[in-house]
């Protein structure tokens, strides 16, 4: 039989066990907070190692000269071949390698430079996955801080590294499109898509390519312009949202170009005169435009708008004269049955843009 003092020892006792039990649980609620703060706090990216290879990267960031920087750049991956900074070495190579029109140079670079931040990704989410499972309480207090992947700093870390992933695939973009290479620029169009689907540069550079570069197939140039009629559609629905400018109409007539000629190819010559007239409301002294406006008449057989359209094209001057010309020769010439008057038709044509 219990007595009063057991029992009060007993009571005593369980309040104890319940208190440590508490004080376990609060103590491993500080050690996950203080963990997680750390994480919280740590700076996350690649980091220099040594000073020296602090120094030599700080000295390649502040260098200017694109010869210069592209020395440095090589010295520090020789020295420093196992660095977590070598995705920027690389993307410093990229570009001075662009800056010096040695395109295939530049798109090595970028590929490396892709490759090893890809990997320095791919590393840290590994050791968050890692840390996740980690005990604080058994936990080295000098080991380095845990990562957590909710934190703002690991967010800020991914985000960083997708706009990095789109920067290089830009970069190879405009590198093959300064090698006339229309295929790897497509390809690497498709992949920044596969990365960041509303991007309106990708959206523009692609979906003008796709047009302009039309396969000889059949069936591979109805495919092929439809894909650039939809990215293009897609980059004319994030263009219209944004506010009135020079910029905005511009891009306006660029993206209207891209589908009318989309609709050409596929010789849908009504829908393409509407876009055709939709880009030169936007820019109303574009040659390319009135050119194939004037083709997409002559598809459909209206000939005055046809003649209207091409003579303010060879007013214009410009890269399409010499093609609007000799279309429009002989659309004169079948009409009027002579080229008289063929010159100060152009010239009253040419008076009326932008009227």
């Amino acid at each position: 039989m219990m007595t009063k003092k057991g029992i009060t020892f007993a009571v005593i006792a369980l309040t104890l066990a319940l208190g440590q039990t508490a004080l376990q649980a609060q103590r491993r609620n500080n050690d996950r907070e203080q963990a997680q703060a750390a994480a919280a706090a740590a700076p996350l990216g690649p980091v220099a190692t040594s000073q020296p290879e602090l120094d030599a990267f700080q000295a390649l960031t502040k260098e200017t000269v694109p010869a210069n920087k592209l020395t440095l750049a090589d010295a520090f991956l020789a020295k420093y071949p196992m660095s977590e900074m070598v995705g920027w070495i690389h993307r410093f190579r990229m570009e001075a390698l662009g800056q010096q029109r040695k395109y295939p140079e530049a798109i090595a670079a970028a590929e490396s430079g892709l490759a090893a931040e890809i990997k320095f990704m791919e590393g840290m989410i590994a050791k968050a996955d890692a840390d996740a499972k980690v005990d604080p309480r058994k936990r080295d207090k000098n080991a380095p801080p845990l990562i957590d992947k909710n934190s703002d700093a690991f967010k800020k870390f991914a985000a960083d590294t997708e706009k990095a992933m789109m920067y290089y695939y830009q970069n190879i973009m405009n590198n093959y499109q300064q090698l006339n290479d229309a295929p790897k620029l497509i390809e690497y169009g498709e992949r920044a898509l596969g990365q960041d689907p509303e991007d309106l540069f990708t959206l523009l550079t692609l979906s003008g390519v796709l047009s302009e570069r039309p396969p000889t197939e059949a069936k591979a140039l109805e495919t092929q312009m439809k894909r650039a009629e939809e990215l293009a559609k897609q980059a004319l629905q994030k263009v219209t949202a944004i506010p009135e400018s020079a910029q905005k109409a511009g891009l306006l007539s660029t993206i209207n170009q891209t589908i009318g000629l989309a609709y050409l190819h596929q010789k849908k010559f009504g829908d393409s005169q509407k876009s055709y007239l939709a880009a030169i409301a936007s820019k109303k002294d574009d040659p390319i435009s009135y050119m194939r406006l004037g083709i997409a008449y002559v598809g459909e057989q209206k000939v005055d708008p046809a003649l209207d359209a091409l003579a303010k094209s060879v007013y214009l001057k410009g890269f399409a004269e010499a093609q609007a010309r000799e279309l429009l020769t002989q659309v004169y010439q079948a009409k009027n049955k002579s080229l008289d008057g063929m010159d100060q038709f152009i010239q009253a044509a040419g008076q009326k843009i932008g009227q």
